[in-house]
């Protein structure tokens, strides 16, 4: 797949990605994606829109797998430096299963937070990524070492997001989603799975999050 460059002024790009005989191989609908960059200061607004190219009902999930050095200053270590949410005492989330690379949101984690704060444990990461559902996360950043915030992001009415890091990879992902990956044994109409998006013909989908660089 291959985006090609629309649109461009002096503080924004825009990016277009089109339904191809290689995509509809894999999903067989005529759509439109452009992608919009915009910066503004120290935010960086992501806007997605979807259009319906197609003569029926699109369904469709998206998300975004942005990623942050983590640690970004020198003499640190990625477990001193801590994430951060919208002051809960606690999250839920889930892991993909190691095999099918599915949800399992039936065997549910708790991740304890203390004035909505975590540390980035050493050990967070060696079962993949948490998968947080039911839009618990309207914020989430990262703090340093010191406590001075380093970056956050900003997604509204987005109802999934994952955090993740490779072991032993200097990035943290921060990843707002609409919609996500099955959950393990589902089997249902697309149609029916959680979060799926609907276009109809000729409809469009616009959404949008921010990166703050603090």
């Amino acid at each position: 797949m291959e985006f090609v460059c629309v649109e461009e002024t002096e503080t924004s790009v825009t990016h277009l990605l089109e339904a191809t005989d290689a995509t509809k191989k894999a999903w067989p609908y005529e759509f439109q994606l452009y992608i919009t960059h915009t910066l503004n200061g120290r935010d960086l607004t992501v806007a997605w829109k979807v259009v319906n190219k197609d003569q029926e009902i699109m369904y469709f999930t998206i998300g975004a797998h942005p990623a942050f050095n983590v640690p970004v200053l020198p003499d640190t270590v990625q477990s001193q430096y801590h994430l951060t949410f919208s002051g809960q005492k606690e999250l839920t989330y889930c892991l993909l299963h190691p095999e099918y690379a599915t949800a399992m949101p039936d065997q549910p984690h708790t991740l304890s937070l203390e004035n909505g704060t975590c540390l980035i444990d050493e050990h967070m990461f060696d079962e993949g990524a948490l998968i947080f559902d039911d839009g618990q996360i309207t914020k989430a950043g990262i703090v340093l070492p010191d406590g001075t915030p380093y970056v956050e992001i900003s997604c509204e009415g987005f109802p999934n997001f994952g955090i993740w890091s490779a072991i032993g990879a200097p990035f943290v992902c921060l990843e707002p989603w609409m919609g996500r990956c099955d959950n393990t044994g589902y089997n249902e109409e697309l149609s029916k799975k959680p979060n799926i998006n609907t276009l109809k013909p000729t409809e469009i989908f616009d959404k949008s999050y921010v990166i703050s660089v603090k």
